[in-house]
């Protein structure tokens, strides 16, 4: 069986949810000699995208792109020390994700970081319960571009509204693009707080950090 074949096996396998035959694919590709990135970007990335492609349209739900994102999820976390210098250069931009200071959620944020990672995002995952001091501090430490708020409950939206408030008292503010999201969000509460954007889902998310840092037409 040719690389392509197996990258399509990947593919395939990780459209019906199939964990163990993911896996059993990635060895075989790795075992031909294909490069980790190779598989991660035409293997377990292509397939997610087909996957998030079908929930937008409503052909899958939520469970589906759960399990798709756990077994894409660890099996990148797996291939990641594989891959040492043959990455250099394929990072869009950093990103810094958390979810709000008060809030223990991170569903959504965790699929944020999926979703941007694979592609092609360096993800600056924070967590949970996160302060607007840390979303300073490691925007700051990275020189992150981006800057993504996750608040999954009315209580604590408006610590997304102090994260950017911090950012400018910091002097950060300018340099950095805010995208703000989870369930009680909506685009006019973005904009009433100075975000930069709002996203209504991972998959939105992706779609509005391109556009924000250039990576596609307005």
């Amino acid at each position: 069986m040719g690389s392509q074949e197996e990258l399509k096996h990947i593919v395939d396998a990780l459209q019906n949810f199939k964990e163990q035959e993911v896996i059993a694919a990635i060895e075989n590709c790795l075992e031909q000699g294909i490069l980790p990135l190779e598989i991660i970007e035409k293997g377990l990335t292509e397939g997610l995208r087909i996957i998030g492609d079908r929930y937008g349209k409503g052909e899958l739900f939520l469970p589906h792109l759960l399990v798709s994102a756990k077994i894409v999820d660890s099996q990148m976390r797996r291939l990641a020390g594989k891959i040492g210098d043959e990455g250099a250069g394929q990072i869009k931009a950093d990103a810094v994700v958390g979810t709000v200071e008060g809030d223990v959620h991170d569903l959504g944020k965790n699929l944020v970081s999926l979703m941007l990672g694979v592609n092609g995002y360096r993800i600056h995952d924070l967590g949970k319960d996160v302060p607007a001091s840390a979303f300073v501090e490691k925007t700051r430490e990275t020189g992150a571009g981006l800057v993504c708020l996750s608040s999954l409950m009315t209580s604590t939206m408006g610590k997304q509204e102090e994260v950017i408030d911090a950012l400018g008292q910091s002097g950060l503010r300018e340099a950095v693009r805010v995208v703000v999201g989870g369930a009680p969000v909506t685009e006019a509460y973005a904009k009433s707080i100075g975000a930069d954007a709002y996203g209504v889902d991972a998959l939105d998310a992706v779609r509005v950090c391109d556009r924000l840092l250039g990576f596609a037409a307005e």
